[in-house]
C-alpha cells in the first residue's frame, strides 16, 4: 500500500534491511531472471586483474559481493547494520564500511568499477545526481559503473511493510533523465535497458545501465 514517508527516508530503509538480513539472501535468489549476476559478470569480462571494485548497496555479499571479492579488491558499503553483519561474514575476502551512500567517501581516481544493484533507488532522487558525480570522480579514466535504476517518474513512494520488516521507500526518474543525469556527471551510456523480473508473483522493471566514465558521453 502505497504511504507517506520522511523527507529523508534513509534510516527507515536502513531498519528495514537490518530486519531483513537474516532472510534476504533466500528472497533474493528467488527473483528471476538472475539479472545481477549476468551484470557482474559481464563486468568482470572487461576488470583488468586486482581491480579496486566497490558495491554501493552490498546487503548480504551473496552472490554479487562474493563473485566480485573473488576476482578483485572488492568493498561493499551498507546502511543496514545486519547486512554488513552477514557480508562480512559471508565474504571474508572483502572490506566493508557501514555507511550512507550519500556521504561514503573514496579518493579521487582511485576505482576501476563501482556497482550499485537495486540500492539507488532507496535513495529520494533529488540525490541521485550527486551520487552519480561522487562515483565519476571514485573512477579512474575509462573505470565502469554498473547499476540499476528506477524505471519510472517516481517523486518517492513506499509500502508500510515491505516483505513483513517494516516501511520501505523508493523514487526514481524516467530512463531518458537517468541517462541525460548520467551524461552530465561524466559517463558514456553504453547500454541502458528496462529489464522485466519477477518477485514472487509480483513484476517489477527496473532500468539497467553499464557505463563508463569519460569520453564524450554520446554512449554507444
Amino acid at each position: 500500500m502505497p504511504v507517506m514517508v520522511p523527507r529523508d527516508p534513509a534510516a527507515i530503509v536502513a531498519a528495514s534491511y537490518h530486519q531483513l538480513a537474516p532472510h534476504w539472501t533466500e528472497w533474493a535468489e528467488g527473483v528471476w531472471p538472475p539479472l545481477r549476476m549476468a551484470y557482474v559478470a559481464e563486468l568482470l569480462e572487461r576488470l583488468p586483474e586486482a581491480a579496486a571494485v566497490v558495491e554501493l548497496g552490498c546487503g548480504t555479499g551473496l552472490p554479487v559481493g562474493a563473485a566480485l571479492a573473488a576476482r578483485s579488491r572488492y568493498q561493499g558499503v551498507d546502511g543496514a547494520a545486519g547486512m554488513i553483519g552477514a557480508a562480512r561474514a559471508n565474504v571474508p575476502g572483502g572490506a566493508f564500511q557501514h555507511a550512507d551512500m550519500r556521504t561514503v567517501e573514496f579518493a579521487e581516481g582511485a576505482l576501476d568499477a563501482v556497482v550499485a544493484l537495486h540500492s539507488i533507488p532507496h535513495v529520494p532522487r533529488e540525490g541521485h545526481a550527486a551520487i552519480f558525480a561522487k562515483v565519476r570522480r571514485w573512477l579512474r579514466s575509462g573505470g565502469w559503473f554498473v547499476a540499476s535504476l528506477g524505471a519510472r517518474d517516481d517523486p518517492g513512494s513506499g509500502e508500510e511493510s515491505w516483505l513483513g520488516a517494516g516501511p520501505m521507500f523508493w523514487s526514481g526518474f524516467a530512463p531518458a533523465e537517468n541517462e541525460r543525469l548520467l551524461r552530465a556527471a561524466g559517463f558514456s551510456v553504453l547500454e541502458s535497458d528496462v529489464r522485466q523480473q519477477w518477485e514472487g508473483a509480483e513484476e517489477v522493471r527496473f532500468h539497467w545501465v553499464v557505463c563508463r566514465a569519460g569520453g564524450d558521453g554520446a554512449g554507444g
